[in-house]
């Protein structure tokens, strides 16, 4: 047998290999969406916790229209339609916005969904703290 024939299973094999590994990593989730436009928030965390303390969360929700916010390409975010008072925002990668100084993971982005949020860790009278908060958004 020549050493062709020999190495077409191994050839094929790897071929195949290779075929199932890139469809296996495709991205499976929607197109990139993007962050621009008016969002209807629906549900904001804050939580906040000090070593050997239980957390504290406050979660507040919102019905479509009441809580609104417009991130605009000019790099100003709305908030409820009061265009005399923009906060300034910036997409600092595909899992970082900015908004007014404060640093944001997005968590979720898909063309209906916007999940931001962010976690700090501190001294709290010479106590470790944690504070947070997450929104949840819809279009």
């Amino acid at each position: 047998m020549s050493n062709f024939i020999a190495k077409k299973p191994t050839i094929y094999g790897l071929v195949l290999a290779t075929s199932l590994f890139w469809t296996a990593c495709k991205d499976k989730t929607e197109p990139k969406a993007d962050i621009l436009g008016k969002w209807n928030v629906i549900e904001t965390t804050g939580t906040y916790t000090r070593s050997g303390s239980a957390p504290v969360t406050d979660r507040e929700t919102f019905q479509r229209g009441e809580f609104t916010i417009d991130f605009r390409a000019n790099g100003t975010l709305i908030v409820d339609d009061e265009e005399d008072d923009p906060e300034p925002w910036r997409r600092i990668s595909e899992t970082q916005i900015e908004i007014d100084d404060q640093e944001y993971d997005i968590r979720e982005l898909t063309s209906s969904t916007l999940v931001f949020g962010y976690e700090e860790s501190f001294s709290d009278n010479g106590v470790i703290a944690r504070e947070g908060e997450t929104y949840r958004l819809e279009r």
